[in-house]
């Protein structure tokens, strides 16, 4: 039997999700105030209780503000939390997360050019065989888009590791989540992309074991660059939201 408080995450996730949308939509404009909670309340059919929970929810993304004496106002792009897990899954279901691209190349280009440079001079034994098995892996006949893309977050992360750096392993996870929605468009939408992106990891790898820094950030920066005009493709081409 489902009660009545198993329900309302349920109820709340879903009235999150569409006034979210309409707010990334621009539907709900920046400055614009939501309806006042009886509004709300009848509107989705639920009570002012939930209407609440999706109030408090919606303000903790960064897409409103409750401003006392005046409502519940919408902020502008700039007060949004873009690397909320929850954000980007409702971005990623509306279709709405091109925008991000850009900064995803840039964040990954910035940092893990360098990391792979750093793992080809600090690689240990151990490094090199994750990272083998790994991309053992990828080779699996009829792999599929998903596990794939498991696949290429595990071995970008275990260079991560390799670098010795930390702080930067726990910085990057925000990040982790859009990298797999953009893993996910690129091998999903055309059918020579995991075969062009296994042999980018494999010349990276190569580069590794080699210990060769420069030819591991030359090999990182062409798959990189390879991964940002996939996404835009894929992008520009994809009909079905990817989460």
């Amino acid at each position: 039997m489902t009660t009545g408080t198993g329900r309302r995450p349920r109820l709340a996730d879903a009235i999150i999700d569409e006034l979210a949308v309409d707010i990334l939509r621009g539907e709900l404009a920046e400055g614009q105030l939501l309806p006042p909670e009886p509004q709300l309340s009848e509107r989705f059919g639920v009570s002012r209780t939930v209407v609440r929970e999706v109030i408090k929810r919606l303000q903790s993304l960064g897409l409103i503000e409750v401003r006392h004496g005046i409502g519940t106002i919408v902020l502008p792009h700039s007060a949004w939390d873009d690397l909320d897990p929850d954000l980007i899954r409702i971005r990623a279901g509306a279709g709405l997360i091109g925008d991000l691209a850009q900064d995803l190349f840039a964040i990954r280009r910035t940092v893990e050019v360098e990391v792979a440079g750093t793992a080809a001079r600090l690689r240990s034994a151990e490094d090199v065989a994750a990272l083998s098995a790994v991309v053992a892996a990828m080779r699996a006949p009829g792999i599929t888009a998903e596990a794939y893309t498991d696949l290429d977050i595990a071995f970008h992360d275990l260079l991560l590791a390799a670098s010795g750096n930390r702080l930067l392993t726990k910085m990057m996870r925000p990040v982790t989540q859009i990298r797999r929605i953009g893993s996910l468009i690129t091998t999903g939408s055309m059918g020579r992309v995991i075969p062009d992106s296994i042999a980018g990891h494999e010349r990276i790898l190569a580069a590794i074991e080699a210990g060769d820094a420069e030819r591991a950030r030359a090999e990182m920066a062409d798959h990189l660059d390879e991964f940002a005009r996939d996404l835009i493709s894929g992008l520009s081409s994809s009909a079905t939201p990817v989460i």
